[in-house]
């Protein structure tokens, strides 16, 4: 009898094994779709806000005079190209 019920217990164990691997796998599946769609949305916010960064900095710089932007070291015309370039991190004019 002892037997019996070891053996019973046994496939139990195996068939709670098996369903906790395969809900297991399924739960995982779901959570790095989660992940995937959660690190999308931050690539998308990052982008609208690096966006939205730059247009301010270059209605700020359009804003200005044309002698205070001659102070600065730049044009009119350069506006965009260095708003862009300081965004990506590279050096302003000045160095």
């Amino acid at each position: 009898m002892k037997q019996t019920k070891h053996f019973e217990f046994g496939a139990e164990k195996r068939l709670k094994q098996r369903w906790f691997k395969s809900n297991g796998t399924a739960a995982s599946r779901g959570a790095n779709q989660w992940s995937i769609a959660m690190s999308r949305m931050r690539a998308a916010y990052r982008s609208f806000r690096n966006y939205r960064i730059h247009r301010m900095a270059e209605r700020t710089l359009a804003a200005m005079d044309d002698g205070l932007l001659k102070d600065i070291g730049i044009s009119r015309s350069e506006i965009g190209l260095v708003v862009r370039g300081l965004q990506r991190g590279q050096e302003d004019k000045a160095g």
